[in-house]
């Protein structure tokens, strides 16, 4: 169940951080920039949209310059499509707009080590109930 990273160019550390914290309990990410086939494709919506959709989660990184970019809001777009689970990390003192309100809005570590332990405990009883159903 990997999660998807959305944010800004301008944001990437702030992606990296999050990332490595993601990374370092097990938990797969995806980020753009680590994608060869994000960089030799002709067809960048397709390979954004499919990886979203192997995802679970999306974070969106959210900072001042969010607003420039038509990506997050894409690529949020697409996660909402697929009906995975969203949630925000904001790096801003500004407001959310509306639409990002609705999902959880994270603000910092404790918030990031909150989503990690709800995400591996999911994915424990996902676990469970598979081992169930089969049996």
């Amino acid at each position: 169940m990997p999660v998807f990273i959305s944010y800004r160019h301008t944001d990437r550390e702030q992606a990296f951080l999050i990332q490595h914290r993601l990374n370092n309990v097990g938990i797969q990410t995806y980020l753009d920039v680590l994608d060869t086939d994000s960089k030799t494709t002709d067809n960048i919506t397709q390979v954004i949209t499919e990886n979203i959709r192997k995802c679970t989660h999306l974070i969106a990184l959210v900072s001042d310059d969010t607003i420039k970019s038509w990506w997050v809001p894409f690529e949020i777009g697409e996660a909402t499509m697929a009906e995975r689970r969203i949630a925000t990390f904001k790096n801003t003192y500004s407001p959310l707009p509306e639409y990002l309100q609705k999902w959880p809005i994270m603000k910092d570590n404790r918030h990031i080590d909150m989503f990690i332990r709800a995400y591996l405990a999911e994915s424990s009883f996902r676990e469970g109930v598979n081992k169930f159903l089969v049996s």
